[in-house]
């Protein structure tokens, strides 16, 4: 029930004029006439029994003596109607919901009410505790006053004594002494029945000038500090029931995970199985949240957060092998049916089944492009580690390299045939080109399919050789520096040294990945030996060729000369007798010179 009274006046929000009362106690206190009394009206319900009159906490503002008042009366703590389990809840509750109907404006203070001439038995002292657990350690200390009602009664026992009130609070002892003390003696006597409204007003009074003295008001934040060990007192009241319906989850959990083992589920299945273990761990720490726990204390929750963990840490691993095993066998057979293709266009087929067998691993959160694998983690469904693409990693890079390698083996067997086929018609014909041959065409010709076919097999080979013929003189030029360095380097040589065995067992291993390259090089080999032989031969039918010229202009200059000088044997001229003498001479020096011509040719 709430209870609230509207109110016109302008002093309704005044924060200085504002106190907020809370009041706390055991059932059959009388708080419910304190309210009335500090609200200046009726509102309150009040009972003669022990029996609760107020089920729910019941808000109430008015004005009275220049203030505003807001009041808020909870039902008893440890109610007379409910037993000590549900008490402890049922407090819990009330007192949040009391304190979020709390205006945050002006003076709060807890009322911690009490019945004079009652005993202050194991009960009140519970109650007590209570109210700590729910408003904080310190709560007395620091904002609590202790109100006695039925002050009436202590009238009548203490007029003959003459005591006063406060000289009565201070002869207390035991258990009620330790609570006065606690709460600096800020106690207040209220007389519920009486009908004198200045007795009323003095109450009253004293009640807001006790309040004004505080050092701290119970504020919002002191209930939010505090909030967590309230939950912890209504959890720990249904935390039996609670711990008892999560073993029992937990353990037919366990039995399927068990038959997990032996029954190899698929993979969706293991992700459903793990869905129910991460609703159980989210509930468990829903449970868990804002819990107030000592330093060092487990929770409430630890052990049926270790099994459920346990559980999720043994069905990931299971998804993890299921992917891998899938993957491996897979992956095992395409491996199979690429080595038995025999076209290029098969290859193309299975990239494209390949593409498509590594996107049904995105929903799981595996990026495959090629040989990159990553992690999705917006898609991580087996909360997939680092670690575990090691052998997913291999795996494909497997796949890959026998892709690749079958269709360089496509690509290069008919090439290969061809190239050696053409090779040895070549290297024919070269043969055929005798030695005295003067005609440099044919050689020529031989020269430029043998660059063809090279540039074949290796398209950027004609595009590097000017490039590193220009390099030629600069690496000449740095000779001198390299020798100044040849002595660091010999510093060096040892440990190149120690480096080489590591190199030459990875050199077998590089081999066996690319056995078409080696006899791809082979052919190259073949077709640079074979235009260097052509080459030879090219220059030597250039220089058969100036031979022969050298050879004509010889015969018909020795000729002329001969048939000159036997012409001029015959003619009584002296000058012709001349030219008859010296025309042997002649030829034998233009033998000679020739003879000079041919030698230099030749070097």
């Amino acid at each position: 029930m709430r209870i609230e009274l509207e109110c016109l006046d302008s002093r309704m929000n005044c924060k200085s004029n504002h106190h907020t009362y809370i009041f706390v106690g055991k059932t059959g206190t009388g708080k419910s006439s304190i309210c009335n009394t500090i609200l200046g009206e009726n509102i309150f319900l009040v009972s003669d029994s022990g029996n609760s009159v107020t089920s729910a906490p019941a808000l109430a503002r008015s004005i009275n003596l220049g203030y505003s008042f807001t009041v808020v009366d909870t039902p008893g703590v440890m109610d007379t109607s409910v037993n000590s389990n549900q008490a402890k809840k049922k407090s819990c509750d009330e007192m949040i919901e009391a304190m979020v109907q709390c205006p945050e404006e002006g003076k709060r203070a807890l009322l911690l009410v009490l019945k004079y001439g009652d005993r202050f038995t194991e009960e009140t002292r519970k109650c007590v505790d209570i109210i700590e657990t729910i408003f904080g350690d310190r709560c007395l200390e620091k904002c609590c006053i202790v109100v006695f009602t039925h002050g009436e009664s202590f009238d009548l026992n203490n007029e003959e004594r003459n005591i006063s009130f406060e000289d009565w609070c201070r002869s207390q002892e035991k258990g009620l002494k330790l609570l006065l003390q606690r709460c600096e003696y800020r106690c207040l006597l209220f007389r519920n029945k009486t009908k004198d409204s200045e007795v009323s007003r003095k109450q009253v009074e004293s009640l807001i000038q006790m309040t004004d003295k505080l050092d701290e008001s119970y504020t919002q934040e002191k209930f939010d500090e505090a909030r967590k060990k309230h939950k912890r007192l209504t959890l720990e009241s249904k935390l039996p029931a609670l711990l008892k319906d999560y073993d029992t989850k937990m353990n037919e959990l366990q039995e399927k995970a068990n038959r997990n083992l032996v029954q190899c589920p698929s993979l969706q299945e293991l992700i459903s199985f793990e869905k129910s273990i991460n609703d159980i761990i989210l509930k468990l720490q829903i449970e868990d949240d804002g819990i107030y726990y000592s330093q060092g204390e487990f929770s409430l929750f630890h052990q049926p957060m270790l099994r459920a963990k346990e559980m999720l840490k043994q069905i990931h691993m299971q998804e993890i092998h299921t992917v891998k095993e899938k993957m491996t066998t897979t992956i095992t057979r395409l491996k199979k049916e690429i080595q038995d293709c025999n076209g290029v266009s098969a290859i193309e087929y299975f990239e494209g089944t390949i593409k498509d067998f590594f996107a049904k691993f995105s929903e799981f959160g595996l990026i495959i492009d090629n040989d990159n694998i990553s992690i999705d983690d917006r898609k991580n469904v087996l909360n997939w580690q680092s670690e575990d693409l090691l052998l997913v990693k291999v795996l494909i890079h497997e796949l890959y390299t026998s892709i690749a390698d079958k269709r360089n083996a496509l690509i290069f067997k008919p090439l290969k045939e061809e190239v050696k086929g053409k090779i040895k018609i070549l290297e024919k014909r070269l043969r055929a080109i005798q030695d005295t041959e003067t005609n440099s065409e044919k050689a020529f010709k031989i020269r430029e399919e043998a660059k063809a076919l090279l540039k074949k097999l290796d398209p950027n080979q004609e595009k590097l050789d000017p490039n590193q013929e220009k390099l030629d003189p600069n690496q000449e030029k740095l000779d001198p520096n390299q020798e100044k360095l040849d002595p660091n380097q010999e510093k060096l040589d040892p440990n190149q040294e120690k480096l080489d065995p590591n190199q030459e067992k990875l050199d077998p291993n590089q081999e066996k990945l690319d056995p078409n390259q080696e006899k791809l090089e082979k052919l190259r080999a073949r077709l640079r030996e074979l235009d260097e032989d052509a080459a030879q031969k090219y220059d030597q039918c250039k220089k058969n060729k100036r031979e022969l010229a050298i050879d004509i202009v010889e015969s018909t200059v020795v000729g002329a000369l001969g048939v000159a000088g036997q012409a001029a044997s015959f003619v009584c001229h002296p000058i012709a007798k001349v030219v008859s003498k010296a025309a042997p001479a002649t030829a034998t020096a233009a033998r000679t010179a020739f003879d000079v011509m041919k030698r230099k040719l030749r070097l």
